[in-house]
């Protein structure tokens, strides 16, 4: 076995949760909420002595699909609205 990640140890998910705090404040879109609770759960089951337990063996791969999910939800919510600027600014020119 290699050495284990710390990625997931100290602030890295504090500030995954602050920043989603933030845009939730913002959005009040739910999925926010949903990564502030992934934050919370990598915290705990992601760090190095929670890998070196090897506890959370089976959770990781689970956690992997949710975090790839999470992102493509705010993927396309971010294309939704690149779209929606760019027919706002087509709109705009039609009209000159």
């Amino acid at each position: 076995m290699g050495v284990e990640c710390d990625c997931c140890s100290g602030r890295h998910p504090l500030e995954l949760e602050k920043f989603s705090e933030e845009a939730l404040a913002m959005s009040g879109k739910s999925i926010y909420l949903d990564i502030i609770e992934f934050a919370r759960e990598i915290e705990q089951k992601a760090n190095v002595d929670a890998i070196r337990s090897r506890d959370y063996d089976a959770d990781y791969p689970v956690m992997s699909v949710h975090a790839r999910d999470l992102r493509k939800q705010l993927a396309v919510d971010a294309v939704d609205k690149a779209a929606q600027a760019l027919d706002i600014i087509h709109s705009e020119k039609e009209e000159e």
